[in-house]
């Protein structure tokens, strides 16, 4: 886990997205409060319920996300909340959704290819859920037969992709940590099988028939696999210079070599057969290993940049250091049989597995008819050996052993073919009769202990006989032939074991590593040397390069299934409830006179049954088909689990969020009503005595320091250049004479394009740029149409920050409006945004000719009604130091004028900023909307929608049903942070009113819906004045005023006339 560092300075931690977590949240961020927002979900609010409609649902969380005093942590949990001297301190852990926020486009291709099903859901291992728009990938933990894997295959991935009947990708996400698919779909000792959960139940996912299927499959489809039928590596990597001298090419070497050369640097293979593949090769006969399918595998090793030097003996490993290579590799393995120093173990009959096996699988001619065979082991390849020897002509074989390690396959597929095993055996000589051997003396022996890892066994005492036989092959085991090595011991070996090396496979000589069965001392399994191949890459690759090497065999916390959870995985996969298939074989009269392949494999049939027996257990089971398609490289299987520490004044919680209840301070809410969040949120802002924001006004940036202007344009992934012509439009705009510069891009709302954007704006000069992209404006807002994408994008760019951008930014979509619009016709898609492209380049901001003055007057607010929710609201409006007075009986209508509430029919019109209505009861509030006025129209409020609908009017509602303290201290919050977001703009976006041309003849004041416009009389004359903070900026005004005097944000009467000429044109 990594540690963050503290972050501090007036921060307060709200526990749970529920509607009333996220509306405490913006309260607080909107009075200038830093806010830390946990969530223990990848998304924030996805399991809430909200009295509100979808597309406003989905306004709210995009607000809160895009909010810069909002540090949203999703995915959450809180350790740890303890009291400290100045408030709280509280130990966070964050667990990885492995997905790059920054990067997801939520084009959703990863979900298409998924091929896990969350078990007992409709849901896709990943999937999307609500906001963030991102996706977020389920993991549990690695699968158990992924982890025990020693080659790190994805194994659940590979078993999920047959499943679908995607064999192409499946072979390739085997093949991409094992090079040789065909083998250890055959004579792997599959410990991914031994870890299966399934086995728990009744049988394991036959693993290796699924690795040899789509081995097979592959086999018979090169030019589908690999373009020529050979792999051609999908970048070239830059060349490091550094070479590297690989002896030995068997698994352990050639994976080395494949790892090496990926990484860039040159590596030369030197091996003293005449062929490839170690012992894989000359160690494992042809009926259990096809050649042709070894080869093949080999030749994608060797297409990738390796060379390769065959029947080549080298002695000097000091040499090659000397002459060039910067580092060596020793993965010679262990081809020396053993044999025990007998009686008779040196007559010439008695033969050695490993030379005998080599002779066999190089295609010599051996002829063993008529003889009387004697196999002394009972491993592999004593099993290997025997079964061997029958193809070669004989018909009398005996293994004789003290106990059978070979695998149960292997001894029943033997018996069958007439070979008799011979178990609790001890040898004591060698009967030599007439220069010939006349059989093998034994001793019985029973079975024992196992000590130190060992079964002991115990000699039977007058007990000797004679087995008979004529030829002795002897299968006791394997140890490295160590003859090469220097001779002064500059590379050491440990005593009855392998090569010796430290933890990075380092040997002691420097630059000088080792890796697979001459390391270990003895022979293992294919899928054990594979590992060792890249664990050695990766330390020779780190010596090479001075960088630190991955940790290929760190600790992963494997997913576990309960019982339980495993039969209701059955109960809802049919599939899943089949038997384990055996692999079928060939008859015993078809296969002992000839080296054919004995066991057949599956069907493809079988294989999608045998595939659907998977239970899902990670239920990502790291295919990597998402990472494939993913065009931004927003997967990341790489996040981990992180931890940090945050310092806060103070803490909001849903109760039933809560860690615990006993630590003082805490302020909890037990409704999800906003309103008690607000109530909350007042707590924290009276406790820390926030000070209402500070009135004032700036200027809207109007343009870069540039002096030309570029097009961008966006691909979005295909999702508009497969529509629109973006590279046409790019090239045709460069003729425009309003265009500098244009460029295209892949994604533009990733970090990464936002640099590659600035950096465009610096080196082209440019002070206005056009983005022709998926986002409609360049407004600090969020609309119905908003995406977490046009957010991030817009956020990327600067638009939500403070500081002036590097250039005037101007937005345009041309996904929706042109590309989804018009999805049957690439022409008129691209005429479409060819249109709004030079609609862009017409628009300019308006410059404000005379703003009005800094408002001075405090913010004054009025609570209307008899509730007893109004008393409170108004003694917490009057602690947060808000002006307030109260008014329990309306008698006269409320209208809205000149950016104020005047209350009419009293003696003294009362005139407020804000308006709190506190009824007692649903008949007072329907006497009081009765009142409400704008315009002499009555306000159409629902008691559902008032909140709502008064928002930008500056209007609170005390709800009835909820605690009258809450409830007025709610409202006191939602005012207080309205007026504290409202006056606090640095930029707001407003209609201006030019007093020379204005006449003041109100027209402006009878058609805006917020009541916004004043006509004032002075100096100057009569003429309307428009509050630039509570202007909505939507035009009306500027559509009805006679003379032209108004002036909107963004388009004025000759900028409107410049773009219909821009677009007409």
């Amino acid at each position: 886990n990594r540690a963050a560092g503290y972050f501090m300075d007036n921060q307060v931690l709200v526990i749970g997205c529920t509607h009333a977590g996220l509306q405490a949240a913006q309260d607080l961020a909107n009075v200038g409060l830093r806010v830390n927002l946990v969530e223990s979900t990848p998304f924030i609010g996805s399991d809430q319920k909200f009295n509100l409609p979808e597309h406003l649902i989905n306004t709210l969380l995009l607000e809160v996300l895009k909010d810069p005093r909002i540090k949203v942590w999703t995915n959450t949990d809180i350790n740890q909340i303890s009291r400290t001297n100045s408030g709280y301190q509280i130990q966070l852990q964050q667990h990885p959704r492995y997905i790059d926020l920054s990067r997801c486009t939520a084009c959703g291709d990863c979900v298409n290819v998924c091929p896990v099903t969350i078990p007992g859901t409709d849901l896709k291992a990943i999937h999307f859920g609500g906001q963030p728009d991102c996706a977020v990938i389920e993991k549990e933990g690695i699968s158990p037969c992924t982890n025990a894997c020693p080659a790190g295959i994805h194994v659940q991935g590979y078993v999920a992709l047959i499943n679908q009947g995607r064999f192409k990708e499946a072979y390739h996400l085997i093949y991409d940590a094992l090079p040789f698919p065909s083998v250890c779909g055959r004579v792997c000792n599959h410990y991914c099988e031994q870890a299966c959960n399934r086995s728990r139940l009744d049988d394991p996912v036959n693993l290796m028939a699924l690795k040899r299927y789509v081995a097979d499959w592959a086999y018979n489809h090169q030019e589908e696999v690999w373009e020529g039928g050979k792999r051609v590596p999908d970048h070239q990597p830059q060349a490091s210079g550094e070479k590297v001298a690989v002896i030995g090419a068997g698994p352990a070497g050639l994976t080395a070599a494949r790892d090496l050369v990926r990484r860039g640097h040159l590596v030369t293979v030197f091996d003293n057969h005449p062929t490839a593949g170690g012992m894989m090769r000359v160690g494992i006969p042809p009926h259990r290993l096809p050649y042709q399918q070894l080869d093949w595998e080999i030749e994608q090793i060797l297409s990738e940049g390796v060379d390769l030097r065959l029947n080549t003996w080298v002695d000097d490993i000091p040499a090659l250091l000397e002459n060039g290579f910067d580092a060596v590799l020793i993965a010679t393995g262990a081809h020396l049989a053993m044999k025990v120093p007998i009686e008779g173990a040196d007559h010439p009959d008695n033969w050695l597995s490993l030379e005998f096996l080599k002779k066999v699988c190089l295609g010599e001619k051996i002829s063993l008819e008529g003889r009387k065979v004697i196999v002394l082991g009972g491993g592999d390849v004593a099993m290997d050996a025997a079964r061997v020897a029958v193809r070669l002509g004989t018909s009398d074989v005996k293994v004789v052993c003290r106990g059978m390690r070979a695998s149960f396959t292997e001894v029943s597929e033997a018996e069958e073919e007439g070979v008799e095993i011979i178990r609790g055996r001890v040898f004591q000589r060698i009967i030599i009769e007439s220069g010939n051997i006349n059989g093998v003396e034994c001793l019985e022996a029973e079975i024992g202990e196992v000590v130190d890892g060992k079964r002991q066994f115990k000699e039977l005492k007058d007990t000797e006989h004679l087995i008979e036989g004529d030829l002795v092959i002897w299968a006791l085991g394997q140890r490295p032939d160590f003859s090469f090595l220097p001779p002064d011991n500059q590379i050491s070996v440990q005593a009855n074991k392998g090569i010796e090396s430290n933890n990075q496979l380092m040997t002691t000589m420097d630059g000088v590593f080792t890796a697979g069965d001459v390391h270990r001392g003895t022979t293992f399994f294919v899928v054990d040397a594979v590992g060792d191949g890249h664990r050695a890459a990766n330390s020779i690759h780190s010596f090479l390069t001075g960088q630190p090497g991955a940790d290929l065999i760190q600790s992963r916390q494997e997913s576990t299934l309960s019982l339980a959870e495993m039969q209701s995985r059955l109960k809802t996969r049919k599939s899943a409830r089949l038997e384990r298939l055996a692999i079928p074989c060939l008859d015993v009269e078809d296969r002992v006179n000839n080296f054919k392949e004995v066991d057949l494999g599956l069907l493809e049939k079988d294989a999608l049954l045998e595939s659907g027996r998977c239970l899902a257990c990670g239920p990502c089971s790291e295919c990597m088909a998402c990472v494939e398609v993913c065009e931004t490289g927003a997967i990341n299987f790489d996040q981990i689990i992180s931890s940090s520490i945050i310092e806060v004044k103070a803490v909001i919680s849903d109760q039933n969020a809560l860690l615990r209840e006993d630590l003082e301070g805490l302020i909890l809410y037990t409704s999800s009503d906003p309103m008690a969040g607000s109530a909350a949120a007042f707590e924290v802002i009276k406790g820390l005595e926030t000070a209402p924001a500070a009135l004032g006004i700036g200027l809207r940036h109007t343009s870069g320091t540039g002096t030309k202007t570029g097009l961008i344009l966006c691909q979005c992934g295909g999702e508009i250049s497969n529509i629109v012509n973006t590279t046409a439009l790019c090239n045709e705009a460069l003729d425009w004479p309003e265009i500098d510069y244009t460029h295209e891009l892949a994604y533009s709302c990733t970090a990464e394009a936002a640099e590659e954007l600035k950096q465009i704006i610096k080196e082209q000069h440019l002070g206005k740029m056009v983005l022709a992209a998926c986002s409609c404006c360049s407004l600090d807002q969020v609309c119905y149409s908003c995406t977490y994408q046009r957010l991030r994008c817009k956020d990327n760019l600067g638009i939500f920050d403070s500081l002036k951008p590097l250039a005037e930014l101007e937005f345009i979509n041309i996904r929706e409006q042109c590309a989804w619009a018009h999805r049957q016709s690439k022409k008129k898609a691209t005429d479409a945004a060819r249109n709004l492209i030079r609609a862009a380049l017409g628009r300019k901001p308006v410059i404000p000719a005379d703003l009005p003055e800094k408002p001075s007057h405090p913010i004054k607010v009025l609570v209307i009604g008899k509730g007893a929710s109004a008393g409170a609201c108004l003694k917490s409006l009057t602690s947060l130091g808000l002006a307030a007075e109260s008014l329990e009986v309306l008698s006269g209508d409320v209208v809205r004028s000149g950016a104020k509430f005047r209350v009419q029919g009293l003696v003294n019109e009362i005139q407020a900023d804000c308006l709190v209505l506190a009824p007692g009861s649903g008949a007072e509030l329907d006497h009081i909307s009765g009142f409400l006025k704008l315009n002499n129209q009555s306000l159409l409020i629902s008691r559902e929608r008032l909140e709502l609908d008064t928002l930008d009017f500056g209007m609170a509602l005390c709800p009835l049903g909820l605690d009258p303290d809450i409830s007025g201290k709610a409202a006191a919050a939602r005012i207080f942070a309205w007026v504290s977001r409202t006056f606090s703009q640095e930029q707001p976006r407003s209609a201006v009113v030019d007093w020379q041309r204005c006449r003041g003849c109100g027209t402006c004041q009878d058609i805006c819906g917020y009541g916004i416009p004043e006509i004032i009389q002075d100096e100057r004359g009569t003429y309307a004045v428009i509050n630039p903070f509570l202007c909505q900026d939507c035009g009306i005004c500027t559509a009805h005023c006679p003379s032209g005097a108004i002036a909107p944000a963004t388009h004025t009467s000759s900028e409107l006339n410049e773009i219909l000429e821009m677009i007409l044109n």
